[in-house]
């Protein structure tokens, strides 16, 4: 026979275990960084939104390629990890593309001072929640709107040609259309707030033997890390 003590045990073991994952169900889901419906440029042009990312979401498990490189940490580390890549590739696009319409030059060839200003500000608008819940709409910049566009171009190369330096292979994704969807699901959250503040802010690299991490830093100074390999470089600002 089990005696009664042990089954008030059981029972509050059970009721606990319960509670415990409703509570970390309820604090996961208030802090998720949400899918917005709409995201438009300052001028109100629709650029992307929600059903958009979705169907990206479901073109990466169509493809299976989280077992080519993962997505919020998510995946194998056999390649990239790629909202990480696409955050990086946002900030190299909106320094340059600002270095340009500043400086009339390349950003690799400013002087100290003026890549210091190129760099506060690109800093500025990644760190800047633009998401309106109550329109449940993310407003991009005028450098993030065309950064986005040059991660479509990215992901649109990346998965129809491949990557020898890596485990993508040519016409990995033959439609376009797909392969627009999902480059959006890389992009489409940044600038979103999350549970942390503003999504992934600073990105920097430390190398080991056969990896590259990629460390992020949040506002309140906490630290988080994705480790792989192949991809050597990441954005480093501030």
């Amino acid at each position: 026979m089990i005696s009664s003590r042990l089954k008030t045990f059981f029972l509050v073991a059970v009721v606990g275990s319960i509670v415990v994952a409703l509570v970390g169900y309820y604090y996961t889901k208030k802090d998720l960084p949400p899918y917005p419906e709409k995201v438009v440029s300052e001028s109100g042009e629709l650029l992307t939104g929600k059903a958009q990312i979705m169907a990206g979401q479901q073109v990466w498990q169509k493809y299976g390629l989280m077992d080519i490189g993962s997505v919020w940490g998510h995946g194998t580390y056999r390649g990239p990890d790629f909202t990480a890549q696409a955050l990086h590739n946002m900030g190299q696009n909106m320094r340059e593309k600002l270095a340009q319409e500043r400086n009339r030059a390349s950003y690799k060839s400013l002087d100290i001072e003026s890549k210091g200003a190129v760099n506060a500000i690109v800093i500025n608008q990644i760190k800047t929640n633009r998401y309106d819940s109550v329109k449940d709409t993310l407003t991009l910049t005028p450098l993030q709107t065309a950064s986005l566009l040059e991660n479509r171009r990215f992901y649109d190369n990346l998965f129809s040609e491949g990557n020898r330096r890596g485990p993508i292979r040519a016409e990995t994704i033959k439609e376009p259309q797909e392969r627009q969807n999902l480059a959006d699901f890389f992009s489409g959250r940044h600038g979103v707030q999350g549970p942390f503040g503003p999504e992934i802010l600073i990105l920097i690299p430390t190398t080991g033997p056969t990896t590259r991490r990629w460390e992020i830093q949040y506002p309140e100074n906490r630290w988080s890390g994705l480790q792989y390999p192949w991809w050597p470089s990441v954005l480093s600002l501030g």
